[in-house]
């Protein structure tokens, strides 16, 4: 999904993502600040691209905003492809060997923030946060809880059957693979939420919990190694593919330095 703003940037994100791993299809989710100069822009830089309008996935099953209509459209597409969600402040900067994979295997993955990061069942999620010091006596917590950490409390009391998985990942770069249920999945645990939170569930980040907890159930899912994929709190050295979320893309120049050497290798393949 992108906006006008995004051009540029999604233009280094998708071209050094393709450079290690070529699309069949590449489809683009536009929101309403994207200009026809912008399609058009695009559209010389990646040939047969496809475009989507973000009004077309607005149903009143889900919120909207805050990143729920690209969650539907992945799960509209994913009934018959395999889906990878990358954002566009995302650099691809190495081999992607584990996406290659999981894409010929079929097999989900998701991009966590640490080390050794597993899927849990959700019973176990919840035994392993913080929200274990939430009980009856105490839920007037509830209310101040971080929307992740609220979600990740109500999924065990929602109904749902406790093999389920859940791991806390980015929504920034993700894998779905094929399955004609998804859609169904979504508005499924997104009613069961709403009536446990009521209008909590549209808050800003309540889209990337329920995009992980779609991926963490979807066939074979995993959690890609960090800090080969990571959100680059540290100096990371070893990092293929970097996620440059909000704030970092301005606090430092790494994302630029990280960038300009991206667009370079690309240059020098396209020179050769």
């Amino acid at each position: 999904m992108v906006g006008h703003k995004d051009i540029l940037a999604y233009l280094v994100a998708i071209k050094t993502f393709a450079f290690f791993a070529p699309p069949r299809n590449i489809v683009v989710l536009c929101d309403s600040t994207v200009t026809a100069a912008d399609r058009s822009l695009l559209n010389a830089h990646v040939p047969h691209i496809e475009f989507l309008d973000i009004a077309a996935f607005r149903p009143a099953q889900i919120p909207t905003g805050g990143c729920w209509e690209r969650l539907l459209a992945v799960a509209t597409l994913a009934r018959d492809r395999y889906v990878v969600q990358l954002d566009s402040d995302t650099v691809t900067t190495g081999p992607i060997e584990e996406v290659l994979n999981a894409v010929a295997g079929r097999e989900g993955f998701v991009m966590g923030g640490k080390p050794k990061q597993q899927l849990e069942t959700v019973p176990q999620r919840q035994t392993l946060t913080q929200l274990r010091t939430i009980t009856a006596q105490n839920a007037e917590c509830l209310p101040s809880l971080h929307i992740h950490q609220l979600i990740e409390y109500y999924l065990p009391r929602i109904g749902l059957d406790d093999r389920r998985t859940y791991t806390n990942g980015w929504a920034a770069f993700t894998g779905f693979p094929p399955d004609d249920t998804m859609q169904m999945q979504l508005f499924d645990v997104v009613e069961r939420l709403r009536i446990a939170m009521g209008d909590r569930l549209n808050e800003w980040g309540s889209e990337m919990a329920t995009s992980n907890y779609l991926v963490s159930n979807s066939q074979k899912s995993k959690v890609l190694p960090y800090p080969k994929y990571c959100t680059p709190m540290n100096d990371e050295r070893d990092v293929h593919l970097w996620h440059f979320v909000g704030f970092m893309r301005y606090n430092d120049m790494r994302y630029a330095t990280v960038s300009r050497n991206a667009v370079r290798k690309l240059l020098v393949r396209d020179s050769a």
